[in-house]
């Protein structure tokens, strides 16, 4: 299979006084997002997530897995869907090991 596709619902509780916030909130969210790995040392990623603070968010992101060192990062667009809609941009380095060489196979 060249991809793979995952969604999870997140309950968060917010809690904090402000003017508009007195005694706390909880925040749903949902997200799903596919992952294409024809090219199993450069994934390529795309999400969309609904609720929570951000409301709507857009998000793509790629990779470099090299033995056990792997390089990702991702772009997210906030309470858009679209760069023309989004309020501001997330962006993402990580860099990690495994531990051990994963084989990919051919």
């Amino acid at each position: 299979m060249d991809f793979g596709i995952t969604s999870k619902e997140i309950k968060g509780y917010q809690f904090g006084f402000s003017v508009t916030n007195i005694f706390g909130r909880i925040n749903w969210k949902w997200c799903t997002g596919l992952e294409f790995t024809r090219f199993p040392k450069l994934p390529i990623r795309v999400g969309v997530s609904f609720g929570g603070k951000d409301h709507r968010q857009l998000s793509f992101g790629s990779g470099y897995h090299a033995g056990f060192i792997h390089l990702d990062w991702a772009l997210g667009l906030n309470h858009g869907l679209w760069f023309t809609t989004a309020k501001g941009i997330d962006f993402s380095f990580v860099v990690y090991t495994t531990g051990r060489r994963k084989e990919h196979k051919q």
